[in-house]
């Protein structure tokens, strides 16, 4: 798929922002070197290399996930957001969860500007420009498309929704794109956390992992839901069970 191509179809995802809201000032364009010691595989640094071979062997090992977000913290939104799902649907009972889901949310609005005109969503100059880039475990396409879907928590028809269903909406924006360009890209990231993500989404379980993975936001409506549907997370978990070991398998 053309870049210019996606990015149109991200845009019009997200009713209410126009190809005008695109932008990298000064301070946004600091992305282009941040994080740099993680873009190209001859710079991947001996632990996140470690941790990565340890997530292809066992995408459940909390250690793997929670070092690879920190790798990743700086500069990228798409990798430590779909590490600390996934987390949440390890354990939505960890201690842990309630702080993974103010991570989640953070990543997701933190290159988001409001003003009177709505939202505006800045991309790295660098993701666009490598959105083709052959190297191992390029994310620059996710990078926008995750920046791009924060801007639901605010679009008016969306976020008097609870956390879960924004959840849903903003998966779907990514997820429901990646198959178009997913051949073009290879790597642990997108064996792992891509690969599962998209088959959760087209899945008949993915609306019931949004809920399990925001359980700990203490909103009374998620909290409801989750009670009132202990077969359809029983099921969802078996699911996982399945396809979280196929990933490790292959």
């Amino acid at each position: 798929m053309k870049k210019s191509l996606a990015i149109v179809l991200l845009l019009l995802s997200v009713r209410g922002l126009s190809a005008q809201d695109v932008s990298g000032n000064s301070s946004r364009d600091s992305l282009e070197t941040s994080g740099t010691r993680v873009f190209k595989e001859t710079v991947f640094p001996p632990g996140e290399m470690h941790y990565r071979q340890v997530l292809a062997r066992d995408p459940e090992n909390v250690e793997a996930n929670e070092a690879i977000i920190g790798y990743y913290w700086e500069g990228h939104n798409s990798v430590p957001i779909m590490a600390l799902t996934l987390l949440n649907i390890i354990d939505p009972e960890s201690s842990d969860a309630k702080r993974r889901i103010k991570n989640i949310n953070f990543l997701y609005h933190r290159y988001l500007s409001f003003n009177s005109g709505g939202t505006s969503v800045h991309v790295a100059p660098k993701f666009v420009a490598e959105w083709d880039a052959g190297y191992e475990n390029n994310v620059s396409p996710l990078e926008a498309g995750f920046t791009y879907a924060g801007a639901i928590d605010y679009a008016p028809e969306e976020k008097n929704l609870n956390s879960a269903e924004r959840m849903i909406k903003k998966f779907e924006l990514v997820f429901s794109k990646v198959p178009n360009f997913r051949s073009k890209y290879h790597g642990t990231y997108w064996d792992v956390y891509v690969d599962y993500f998209t088959k959760l989404y087209q899945s008949d379980h993915f609306r019931t992992a949004m809920y399990v993975v925001m359980g700990k936001s203490n909103e009374k409506e998620i909290k409801e839901w989750l009670r009132n549907n202990p077969d359809k997370i029983e099921t969802f978990r078996a699911w996982h069970d399945v396809n979280i070991g196929l990933l490790s398998a292959e």
